[in-house]
């Protein structure tokens, strides 16, 4: 809500419950406004479990380090310095390779020889098959970007490959945890609290760490969207949410902190509040439209290959 400051919206919540009169401000009342920021605070932080609070999606970009595992991802921390993401979205997660052209074996040229993304290349066996950028059989794989043609790759231009996301069960199977590459192939995130101060800035941080396998052994990058954290500040701070936000925080603000005063909310109020709980969850619910699963082999047309199709080759 535009020029709507915290202490607004708490006075807002509180009148709600009668705890101010109408036309009264908190401003009067200093520790009473600092309480209620708190539970408006922890309020927020458990919506930010919830993906369909959320109201936007944020992309972010990091470098990979050749030789580096794992990374700290955290306000000021000294790796990542971004917003730690509440987890990771399995359809969402990237590796950027950005120099593709000097992958494989093929270096010079714009062959991708050991990456295909969601689709297989068309034509008859056999083809080379490269792994870690050494050939150990035929099938010869261009770079094909969301089911389009097999063309050449522009030189510089980073290519987007998906990451698989790994559970803490499949992390810990790792035959191989140390294991080094050209680039990652999976991530996971542990989702632990690290503190810390960054040497560098002398800024304290709270981080999670992020792990990649395996080691890279070249620089590229790593693509993350992951929903944003709704935040809250101070008294004197614009409150700068989404449409419908406001009232569902006042309003449900006043509902969570009722009982502190010995108060039951009214039926209005709670119906108020559930209602604008459920249109901000409506908006934001993922989307769960049918989509083909990421890695599914596919035809170029669209469509789910057959069984004779995948082992002949020709589709």
């Amino acid at each position: 809500m535009a020029g709507q400051t915290y202490l607004d919206l708490l006075t807002q919540a509180a009148g709600e419950l009668n705890v101010v009169a109408m036309g009264d401000s908190l401003a009067n009342n200093p520790t009473l406004a600092q309480w209620l920021l708190d539970r408006l605070y922890w309020l927020i932080d458990s919506w930010n479990l919830d993906p369909t609070f959320v109201p936007w999606y944020q992309q972010k970009v990091f470098n990979l380090v050749p030789g580096q595992q794992s990374y700290l991802i955290g306000l000021n921390s000294p790796d990542w310095n971004a917003q730690t993401p509440v987890r990771l979205s399995e359809n969402a997660t990237n590796l950027l390779l950005t120099n593709p052209s000097t992958v494989g074996p093929n270096q010079g040229g714009f062959l991708v020889n050991s990456v295909y993304t969601n689709s297989l290349q068309v034509g008859a066996p056999p083809y080379n098959v490269n792994v870690n950028s050494a050939a150990v059989g035929l099938y010869p794989v261009q770079a094909s970007v969301n089911g389009g043609p097999y063309t050449s790759y522009p030189a510089g231009t980073p290519l987007r490959i998906p990451l698989e996301v790994l559970s803490v069960q499949a992390w810990a199977n790792i035959s191989l945890p140390t294991l080094s590459i050209t680039f990652p192939q999976a991530c996971y995130l542990d989702r632990s609290v690290v503190t810390g101060t960054n040497p560098i800035t002398g800024l304290a941080y709270t981080a999670t760490r992020f792990w990649v396998w395996g080691v890279p052994t070249n620089v590229n990058q790593i693509e993350l969207f992951y929903w944003y954290a709704l935040t809250v500040g101070s008294l004197t701070d614009t409150v700068n949410v989404s449409t419908g936000y406001f009232r569902a925080m006042f309003l449900n603000l006043a509902v969570e902190i009722a009982s502190a005063f010995g108060v039951t909310p009214s039926a209005v109020t709670m119906r108020n509040a559930a209602d604008a709980l459920a249109l901000i969850k409506e908006l934001s619910a993922p989307d769960m439209t049918m989509a083909y699963a990421p890695g599914v082999p596919k035809q170029p047309s669209g469509g789910y290959l057959t069984r004779s199709q995948f082992l002949s080759g020709v589709f």
